[in-house]
């Protein structure tokens, strides 16, 4: 089933998966943000409510670095819930990444100075707290940002604001705080290594969103190539399966054919150029009101059109649509003609024919190379109907079955009925109406 739409709308879906890729990235930095603000939050709720039950002694007795710690938790929680906020009705922009990881940073720099200003008992210098390890975990958690930059800027911001309070805690803590030069250089190669660490994490999580991103448009670039072929429907069928299988379902649908009256002929002497760009003007004007209409192109023959209406997915209002196509594809005709007329080109005539009733609808061929499309006395008589037009010199041939199962529904046209016909393979003959 072809579609000659396909080639602007392929197009229009490449430009949808071009899309795919900058969004990929985004959505993975949006996910990654909020996951630092709900592990944010979840740490300065902690701090909140299990700080005063191990310092109550010094809540009480008025101390101001408890008060601190406990206002920084508020902070942080502040912090997190706006950004949550943010993340939940706007897009994540560099700035907020960056103003984020440097948040951070600011928080673990706070608590490391009540560190210093007012060490515990058991105290041997701030490059020996238990509690240095978050820094490294911040350094590193810059990277689900999935932004490199966000590590280094982690990394260079502790390293910074670490040395004066390393010099700070020398000063003040002095024979109780060990920072000696092999301690501080471990701990700067720790966070040196850290950044590194984070910033080929970033790299490879940007890798392998872009990875997922490439894999997503190579898989919209051959539907849409696939769509040039075949139709959008069938092509998202066929890309779904493993295998294409063999043999059809039977079921009921309505068939449509459409033919260009005399295009043979009037083609004698003209370029083949010109008239492949004669034709594929008509087949875009009425391939537009075929789809329009909810139908799918199934084959061209020559300079005739056949289009199928509840194939692959039934429909309820097959018939109703392929009667609304049929007005539709006149409809586009007398646009097209006014076209020609304006260029000194002839009119163009067609004539369509409609049938409903049973078909199969399936793959025919063999497993190397199949083609969907739909078989049956349906088909047939859809095809005779359409022939019938140039002898009862009417544009458009409906069936009494077509027009039956179409009766009622919104958007038909008012038909008039045209007698019987005799068709080949028929024995009786076949009750026809034409557009009023």
């Amino acid at each position: 089933m072809t579609d000659p739409r396909r080639t602007t709308s392929g197009g229009r879906a490449l430009e949808r998966a071009l899309l795919v890729v900058g969004d990929t990235i985004e959505h993975a930095a949006h996910h990654g943000e909020a996951l630092a603000a709900w592990s944010r939050l979840a740490i300065g709720t902690a701090f909140l409510v299990l700080w005063p039950a191990v310092t109550w002694y010094e809540l009480l007795a008025g101390i101001t670095s408890a008060y601190v710690v406990e206002a920084v938790a508020v902070i942080a929680i502040c912090w997190s819930l706006f950004t949550l906020w943010w993340l939940a009705r706007r897009r994540i922009t560099s700035r907020l990444v960056i103003l984020s990881v440097l948040f951070d940073c600011a928080l673990v720099l706070a608590l490391f100075t009540i560190y210093v200003l007012r060490p515990p008992s058991l105290y041997f210098g701030l490059t020996r707290v238990a509690g240095l390890g978050i820094v490294y975990l911040v350094i590193v958690g810059a990277a689900l940002r999935m932004t490199r930059s966000g590590a280094l800027v982690a990394a260079a911001t502790i390293a910074l604001g670490l040395a004066p309070l390393l010099l700070l805690d020398n000063q003040l803590n002095a024979g109780r705080a060990f920072n000696g030069a092999p301690s501080v250089l471990a701990t700067y190669l720790i966070i040196l290594g850290s950044a590194t660490y984070g910033w080929f994490t970033a790299r490879r999580t940007r890798e392998l969103a872009l990875e997922a991103a490439r894999l997503t448009l190579s898989g919209e670039r051959a539907r849409a190539r696939l769509g040039a072929y075949v139709s959008e429907e069938v092509a998202s069928a066929s890309l779904a399966l493993d295998e294409i299988p063999l043999g059809g379902v039977r079921q009921e649908a309505a068939v449509l054919f459409a033919d260009l009256r005399g295009f043979t002929s009037a083609s004698e002497g003209k370029e083949p150029e010109q008239v492949v760009a004669e034709l594929n003007e008509y087949l875009e004007a009425a391939v537009a009101a075929i789809r329009d209409a909810g139908g799918v192109v199934d084959k061209y023959i020559g300079d005739a059109v056949m289009a199928v209406f509840g194939v692959p997915t039934a429909k309820p209002d097959d018939a109703a649509c392929a009667l609304r196509a049929a007005v539709g594809m006149e409809r586009a005709l007398a646009d097209l003609n006014r076209r020609r007329s304006a260029r000194g080109l002839p009119p163009l005539r067609q004539g369509i024919g409609v049938h409903r009733g049973v078909l199969v609808a399936g793959n025919i061929g063999t497993p190397e190379r199949a083609q969907f499309t739909v078989i049956g006395d349906t088909v047939n008589v859809a095809s005779r109907l359409e022939a019938q037009t140039k002898e009862l010199g009417v544009p458009v041939l409906i069936s009494a079955a077509a027009a039956q199962a179409a009766l009622g529904a919104p958007g038909v046209p008012a038909l008039r009925s045209l007698g019987g016909v005799q068709v080949k393979g028929r024995v009786e003959p076949i009750q026809v109406y034409g557009l009023a």
